[in-house]
């Protein structure tokens, strides 16, 4: 019978007390950042003064008073059982005027690309031009201690182990405030390129349209928009879309839709002017084409202001992109 060398026994029993004392792998507990009051204190003074100082120029907010309110939402209260309208008095107090005449936009399963693309447009107005949502966008983790004053700076339970935390309360009752300000046709923007575009369990569908008042919104007009280059999966009148605009009727509302919107495709190819789903004359329109559809859209009136500031951008995209062009010759 052969036995182990010495020198690897002794080896093999490092290597097992090396692997014993290692730190566990296991994810770090959520907890709220230390940091927490000076950012929100930093966020709140930033949008402000440099994001959006005109909208405060007559009603400046005390930054101090909203970390108050804010904090009280939640402090002393058992982290997975925060109501949603204990955030309404902080909405109240981080209230501020806000165009959405015709401009609102929502979106589902397209975060990344309807924040580029509104940045850009300049046309649409979105939750995340509100003061409250700027300072909270990007904190995933906050939570109180039942019975103590304090946040709780060593652990938060997770959303799907708690869907009444504090985060998750915050944000059905922003999403119910936001739909309370929203007037005229209101947008949405879907991915085309998805089996399941429009999902009944997701934030629009649970929160945002069953909180949007039909006698200040009266239509919904759909976006749908494909990847470049690509055969859309879904369309304005079938699977998952055909179920949205049955429920958007329900509540007497029009429905509208549009696939591949000339603006929103323009601006997808920016960064992709060479893409085969980008021809030339796709990107730049002749203005002929343009000055006729711009009569056409005066003559029927129907979201012609929206309309007309398509035909400009793609007016400016094109412009854009020869210059882009030419200098890269």
């Amino acid at each position: 019978m052969s036995t182990m060398p010495c020198s690897i026994m002794m080896n093999s029993l490092l290597s097992l007390t090396l692997l014993l004392s290692l730190p566990s792998l296991e994810a770090a507990p959520q907890r709220t950042p230390m940091s927490f009051p000076n950012i929100f204190i930093a966020r709140c003074q930033e949008f402000q003064e440099v994001i959006k100082p005109e909208l405060f120029e007559n009603n400046p907010k005390n930054c101090s008073t909203l970390w108050y309110k804010f904090a009280s939402s939640f402090m002393y209260k058992d982290p997975c059982n925060v109501k949603s309208e204990d955030y309404q008095d902080f909405l109240n107090e981080a209230d501020h005027y806000m165009d959405t005449k015709d401009k609102t936009m929502y979106w589902s399963g397209m975060t990344d690309f309807v924040i580029a693309y509104t940045a850009y447009s300049k046309t649409y107005t979105t939750i995340r031009d509100q003061l409250a949502v700027y300072i909270l966008k990007n904190s995933d983790v906050w939570c109180g201690q039942e019975g103590k004053p304090d946040m709780n700076f060593k652990q938060c339970p997770g959303f799907e182990n708690c869907p009444n935390s504090a985060v998750g309360a915050f944000w059905k009752q922003m999403s119910k405030h936001f739909a309370s300000k929203v007037r005229g046709t209101v947008h949405l923007m879907l991915n085309a390129s998805s089996p399941a575009a429009f999902r009944e369990n997701s934030i629009f569908a649970t929160h945002e349209l069953p909180n949007l008042n039909r006698a200040n919104t009266p239509r919904l007009f759909v976006h749908m928009v494909s990847n470049l280059g690509s055969t859309p999966v879904e369309e304005c009148v079938t699977g998952s879309v055909a179920r949205l605009k049955e429920l958007v009727e329900k509540k007497g509302m029009a429905f509208h839709c549009d696939l591949n919107n000339r603006s929103i495709r323009h601006f997808q190819c920016v960064d992709a002017a060479d893409h085969k789903g980008c021809p030339q004359e796709q990107v730049c329109p002749d203005i002929a084409h343009g000055n006729s559809q711009q009569k056409q859209q005066k003559s029927s009136g129907e979201n012609g202001a929206n309309s007309l500031d398509g035909v400009v951008i793609t007016h400016l995209l094109c412009l854009f992109l020869a210059l882009y062009r030419s200098s890269s010759v």
